[in-house]
Order: structure tokens, then sequence, then C-alpha cells
């Protein structure tokens, strides 16, 4: 093994034992496995954001104003 081939083992090794790459497979993992469940369910998520915001849109407007002062 020549020192350009140890060189490039050396560097590759110590790529791979760093912290960088722990739970890369886990978090594509997941992010794939969100995507998925917002696909199938979609219309019960956009349901649930609307009602939040319709809410808080409600709380906003029967909210004195004297109070938000103090």
């Amino acid at each position: 093994m020549g020192l350009g081939q140890t060189l490039t083992t050396r560097r590759r090794e110590h790529e791979l034992a760093g912290d960088a790459r722990a739970g890369s497979w886990a978090r594509a993992r997941a992010r794939t496995d969100q995507r998925t469940f917002l696909r199938e369910h979609w219309k019960p998520v956009a349901g649930f954001a609307a009602f939040a915001l319709a809410v808080g849109l409600v709380v906003c407007a029967l909210t004195p104003a004297l109070f938000l002062k103090a």
C-alpha cells in the first residue's frame, strides 16, 4: 500500500467515524414517514389547522383592548 492509498484510507475511516453521519438513515426514514402520513391525511391536518386559526381569531376579536394595554 502506497502513501497516497494509506492517507486516503485513513481519511475515509475518519469521515465514517464522525458524528455527522450518526442517525442520517433514521432521519431520512422519519422524513419519508412524515411525508407519507401528510399525503394520506392532509384533510384532517388542514381541518385542524383551520380550526386552530379560527379559534385564535375569535379569541383575538373578543379580547378587550384595555386588557392588552395593561
